[in-house]
């Protein structure tokens, strides 16, 4: 199920962060539309927190919501992070 070409995908409303342990977080976002997809399923975008790259994957909380994992490294309790969503292809 891939978002047709051509078409601009928007975030709803705004992504949530959540301290998995003291390295990682979680990004859980929704998007207006579903996210395109390689041929073999994977999804087309990645997530950058504090220098941490990482890939995008479906999450269970409805129909165009995603997350994603990511590795912040040095980074003190407290701390405020940009969270940056690239969708390859716009």
């Amino acid at each position: 199920m891939a978002a047709d070409s051509g078409t601009t995908v928007h975030l709803k409303g705004s992504p949530v962060l959540q301290r998995v342990d003291s390295k990682t977080v979680k990004v859980k976002f929704h998007t207006d539309k579903a996210l395109p997809r390689r041929a073999d399923g994977k999804i087309l975008a990645s997530v950058k927190v504090h220098g941490g790259v990482s890939s995008v994957g479906s999450s269970g909380y409805g129909k165009n919501s995603y997350s994603s994992f990511t590795k912040l490294g040095k980074a003190k309790r407290g701390s405020k992070f940009t969270v940056v969503i690239h969708i390859d292809g716009q």
